[in-house]
């Protein structure tokens, strides 16, 4: 079977497989709005921020290194384990040291307590086995679709009880700690090669090496995504950030995150046909064309029924998200786009472009998003976070054209 006929049967399992991912996300979803206030929600927020900064401001790449690379994942999987237990464990100990100074930061003396518990979240992940990589290497989203839907259902229903039972914040970390704990279980149980405990320090400097455009575009990327959860959380206190995370969670649940599923498939198609500009070209034109038809429905359903949306699946007490469900639609609809096309430059070792787009990004965000927050509260928080997308486009483009020029 050509590149061609594997991606379109990578996207078909992918499909299958968001489909069922967001399935059981979209009722982990309703009962989360069912169940918790937005404060509660917001606290669960400040404690993902916190884990989130460390891990993007030490992202090493590993799992795009072992798609890219022609040497096989034997190669390099207990490299990449013992450098993803050592990263581990930083996040975690970093976790511990600042989960005192960001509750002061957010006036929130109850997310003490939640942000010391997610600091296990990462301690547990960076023990998970580097060879799962394999799945989006060789285009084998069929397995992925089984390995993924058991964390899936089980992440849904032991979150779902604690929830119910205790209506907190912390029960949701309690029960991410444990639906991190099951999936590393399993990348051991049916994921070969298996890492051992092996230090080879030149295979290391690769992977550092290869990563090192890429921790540059995580911390970017974590402060253009996440400086305005920060913002809302600072200056229109906790409450507020819930509503806005809920806004924004709910379009990513419905929409924006479906890009994953064509960048996932589309990173190792372009990595395999980088060489020949013509086919490329085409397959890009022929993706970006897929991806109009589908998530432009998308945007329209969601933008038109946003209230009605809200009300069904989450309740009144949440209506204020209205407006920014309506605004992260749009936004939805160009992350899919830039997902696509930031996976074409990362084929082809452009990860310096990328950085470029996130640095518009951040430096439009720095000047628009305090000011919007305060005069038009988290409508102007969403407001600028959609512009910081579109602005962009243009240097988006400029890329491309690079790229095809270089051939």
């Amino acid at each position: 079977m050509g590149y061609s006929g594997k991606a379109i049967k990578g996207i078909g399992w992918a499909g299958v497989l968001q489909v069922a991912l967001k399935g059981t996300s979209l009722i982990k979803f309703i009962i989360i709005a069912k169940f918790l206030s937005p404060a509660e929600f917001g606290l669960f927020g400040i404690a993902l921020l916190t884990i989130g900064f460390f891990q993007a401001m030490t992202e090493t790449g590993i799992s795009a290194y072992l798609v890219q690379t022609q040497e096989t994942e034997e190669d390099f999987v207990s490299s990449a384990w013992i450098v993803s237990i050592i990263r581990g464990f930083l996040l975690f100990v970093l976790t511990i040291l600042v989960a005192y100074p960001v509750s002061v930061f957010f006036n929130s003396k109850a997310s003490f307590a939640v942000i010391l518990a997610a600091g296990l979240v990462p301690l547990i992940s960076g023990l998970e086995n580097p060879s799962v990589a394999k799945f989006q290497r060789y285009l084998d989203f069929h397995k992925e679709f089984f390995f993924r839907s058991l964390i899936s259902v089980f992440d849904l229903l032991f979150s779902a009880t604690l929830i119910i039972i205790y209506k907190s914040s912390l029960a949701l970390v309690v029960a991410l700690i444990f639906s991190t704990l099951f999936e590393t279980f399993l990348s051991f149980m049916f994921i070969k090669p298996r890492p051992k405990l092996i230090y080879e320090i030149e295979k290391i400097r690769k992977l550092f090496h290869f990563g090192k455009w890429l921790t540059l575009i995580s911390g970017m990327n974590y402060f253009v995504e996440q400086m305005d959860s920060i913002v809302v959380g600072k200056i229109l206190g906790v409450e507020s950030l819930g509503i806005y995370e809920m806004a924004q969670k709910f379009s990513s649940q419905i929409m924006s995150d479906a890009g994953g599923v064509f960048s996932k498939v589309t990173f190792p198609l372009f990595s395999r046909i980088k060489t020949d500009n013509d086919r490329t070209k085409r397959a890009l034109y022929r993706i970006l064309l897929l991806v109009s038809l589908i998530f432009g429905f998308m945007t329209i359903i969601l933008f038109v029924f946003s209230k009605e949306i809200l009300l069904m699946f989450a309740g009144t007490k949440w209506l204020s998200a209205n407006i920014p469900l309506k605004i992260f639609s749009l936004t939805g609809l160009i992350t899919a786009f830039m997902a696509i096309i930031t996976s074409l430059f990362l084929a082809h070792a452009r990860q310096d472009i990328t950085a470029k787009i996130l640095m518009g990004r951040l430096l439009i965000l720095a000047v628009l998003i305090i000011p919007a927050s305060m005069h038009f509260g988290i409508i102007g928080t969403s407001s600028a976070s959609f512009l910081s997308y579109l602005l962009v486009l243009p240097i988006a483009v400029w890329g491309l054209k690079q790229v095809f020029k270089s051939r």
